[in-house]
């Protein structure tokens, strides 16, 4: 398998640990007042994951790759549905819903404690 193909996926795969590791932090342990900067990077690690993923020259490795084993062979099958389906959504958006989904997770939980849907509702379209 093409060497830069290689390091792409495991870059990927390392950035999509951040984002679920940061996530799950969110959904945790994060206290109230970080709620906004976890938001922002959320946003941004989102987007960088999204570029990197629909970056021209990965189309081109994919599209070189000589997989050697069956694992890389499933390996490129499924990095090439993920690319092809990445690459219809502008990246602006991406950042745009990851920071949209962050702070609804908080309106959600304070319009949970105050058992009271108006708090929530401007985040649900």
């Amino acid at each position: 398998m093409n060497e830069n193909l290689f390091a792409r996926m495991q870059e990927l795969r390392d950035l999509a640990g951040v984002i679920g590791l940061a996530t799950w932090d969110q959904e945790t342990y994060l206290p109230k007042k970080a709620e906004a900067g976890r938001a922002a990077q959320l946003g941004t690690m989102q987007a960088l994951h999204h570029e990197r993923l629909v970056d021209p020259r990965l189309g081109d490795w994919l599209a070189d790759a000589k997989a050697a084993t069956p694992d890389e062979v499933a390996m490129v099958r499924v990095l090439a549905k993920e690319r092809d389906r990445a690459v219809k959504i502008p990246s602006a958006l991406v950042k745009a819903l990851a920071e949209a989904q962050s702070h609804a997770l908080s309106a959600w939980r304070e319009a949970r404690e105050e058992k009271s849907f108006k708090g929530f509702q401007p985040h649900v379209h």
